[in-house]
């Protein structure tokens, strides 16, 4: 891990945690100061954070289970902290403050996917997305999207501009690895019609 400070960069240990050959996928940097960062080490997912000085591993609801990973994190305007990956269940979005973290209810496509990026907008809407999932929480109620067919990896963040207006950037390819070169699509879609109701996260599990 790396940090700045005016204009040189400072390499940041992390040898204390016991993590050899072990990658970050994702950070997110809190209004005091603080930080979080998912990644992986000996093929279990970890959350870290970062208290101005020293970057600690954290707990999560079903941290080393079989079936659980991390992907990428946000920290929303109120400073909640918004942790997208899957769980066993099927859950794709982790939401707490700190540790006192839930996994929220399973999207109802009952999708396989994992996605790859969260986005908190700054009217606090919370955008998880992948080629093959885009979904919203908005006060406590999700709506899941149909991603346009035929995307493939990477989809960058959705960009939602208004309340009936999501832009999404990505590639169109056929079956297997994308062609070198290809062309980048934006694509735009003008409705959010929810499709599942309002619900309510239950206790904290694992």
């Amino acid at each position: 891990a790396c940090g700045a400070e005016g204009r040189s960069w400072t390499r940041v240990d992390r040898g204390h945690l016991g993590q050899p050959g072990g990658c970050l996928r994702a950070d997110a940097a809190t209004a005091s100061g603080g930080a979080w960062s998912v990644g992986v080490a000996g093929g279990t997912s970890r959350l870290l954070s970062w208290d101005g000085t020293t970057w600690n591993e954290a707990d999560f609801p079903g941290r080393g289970t079989t079936g659980t990973s991390l992907t990428s994190v946000a920290v929303g305007p109120d400073g909640d902290l918004w942790i997208c990956g899957r769980d066993p269940d099927g859950s794709v979005l982790l939401h707490g403050h700190g540790t006192d973290l839930t996994w929220l209810p399973a999207p109802p496509s009952a999708t396989t996917a994992t996605p790859s990026g969260v986005r908190v907008t700054r009217s606090g809407e919370v955008w998880v997305y992948d080629a093959a999932l885009i979904a919203r929480w908005s006060g406590g109620s999700g709506s899941e999207l149909a991603p346009p067919a035929g995307l493939r990896p990477p989809v960058t963040e959705p960009a939602p501009l208004a309340a009936d207006q999501l832009w999404l950037h990505a590639h169109a390819h056929g079956g297997g690895r994308p062609a070198r070169g290809a062309p980048p699509l934006s694509l735009r879609r003008r409705d959010r019609t929810p499709a599942y109701p309002p619900n309510t996260p239950g206790p904290p599990r694992g």
